[in-house]
């Protein structure tokens, strides 16, 4: 028998399912939103694994690319905010973020430069596209 958490900051009078689902912002609607992200990028669980270099110690970035295409992820591993610039490998022409699904950045030519701004502890999950 699983004990019941009914006293403190984490007890079911605080945190609980109804609440969370219907804040937009809260842990369980966060976790829902990346473990679909997940599921529908075949690229993080049986793609090519790189790292890829950024000009911040701070942040690991990663790319993962398959038949079904390629996929960027981006953390900030310190409490600062940072900005760092991404050379992605091939270019890019177009970036959309799959967490929070809105498109990053077009651009009229292919860039081989990308900068981006990393809340502290925040992350990017990109899916790349080339034309």
């Amino acid at each position: 028998m699983r004990p019941v958490i009914d006293e403190g900051p984490f007890s079911y009078h605080h945190v609980n399912h109804e609440q969370q689902s219907l804040a937009p912002d809260s842990f369980l609607n966060w976790l829902t939103r990346a473990l679909r992200v997940r599921r529908t990028c075949p690229e993080f669980g049986d793609g090519a694994f790189d790292l890829l270099e950024v000009d911040s110690p701070c942040v690991l970035a990663h790319r993962c690319r398959n038949d079904h295409g390629e996929v960027i992820a981006l953390h900030n591993l310190s409490g600062e905010t940072v900005q760092v610039s991404l050379q992605i490998p091939g270019g890019a022409d177009r970036m959309v973020d799959l967490i929070g699904l809105r498109q990053v950045q077009q651009w009229p030519e292919r860039q081989q430069q990308h900068p981006f701004e990393l809340s502290p502890y925040g992350y990017h999950w990109l899916r790349i596209y080339r034309y």
